[in-house]
């Protein structure tokens, strides 16, 4: 019996499988590291998207893929550690806290 494998799935593309991998790996680190819930899975996701989007490619020249796409480096001096402590202003009366601690995602 032929087996029919459907094009374009991800079991046919090794690089896009590496790359899932690699993304899925970068996950469990941001949360294993911030301690923050496994609920929060898909920002720490879009952030290990964010960081590689950023990185610098050997295969691209050690250039980044942010770089190549927009022909314009990224700045870096906004990042932020995944999980870290943050503040967010709230104003409620005069003898309230101004502030409410927080964790940055």
């Amino acid at each position: 019996m032929r087996h029919f494998k459907a094009p374009y799935t991800p079991q046919q593309n090794g690089l896009a499988e590496r790359m899932n991998s690699t993304i899925l790996e970068s996950v469990r680190c941001l949360l294993s590291h911030s301690g923050v819930y496994k609920a929060f899975w898909a920002e720490a996701a879009n952030t290990a998207c964010h960081l590689i989007n950023r990185s610098p490619s050997v295969s691209l020249g050690l250039k980044t893929p942010m770089e190549r796409w927009t022909s314009t480096s990224p700045h870096l001096d906004e990042l932020k550690v995944f999980g870290c402590a943050a503040y967010a202003h709230v104003k409620k009366g005069k003898l309230d806290d101004r502030a409410r601690k927080c964790i940055f995602l």
